[in-house]
């Protein structure tokens, strides 16, 4: 049961990266105060992530709005399952958990077993995607 805790514990930890190096960035970019950061900069990551696309792409060239793009729509598929994982049922077991999550689109439930391998697997999508947003982000704002 513990590797299913884990599990969604990483998973966010790392998905919350992600989001903060996207926050981060973009009050950089537009040149926020500091005390003005947690009423301005979005709690939506949906609207985050637009709002990071539209803010850097006004000022990048077409290779790198097309490799942000891909940035931003990663973080989008993380965001799917961030989804499920927060407003899903679970049950933890000594196979990795079960996740039973509805659809707001269609009302149908999924049921998902062994979830911590997939978790772990996610995890690592976050933490490979944190490392190159920053990357991307830190040649863009000197």
């Amino acid at each position: 049961m513990d590797a299913t805790y884990r599990a969604i514990g990483c998973f966010i930890t790392h998905f919350s990266g992600v989001e903060e190096v996207m926050r981060d960035y973009l009050a950089l970019k537009v040149g926020l105060a500091l005390q003005d950061y947690n009423a301005v900069i979005t709690h939506d990551f949906a609207l985050l992530c637009t709002a990071v696309e539209e803010v850097f792409g006004r000022t990048l060239d077409a290779q790198n709005k097309k490799h942000l793009r891909g940035l931003i729509s990663r973080a989008r598929e993380l965001n799917i399952q961030r989804v499920k994982v927060v407003h899903g049922q679970w049950w933890p077991d000594h196979e990795g958990g079960t996740l039973w999550h509805i659809s707001r689109q269609n009302l149908r439930a999924k049921v998902s077993g062994k979830m911590a391998i997939s978790l772990n697997h996610q995890t690592e999508l976050a933490r490979e995607l944190m490392v190159q947003m920053r990357v991307f982000f830190e040649q863009e704002c000197p």
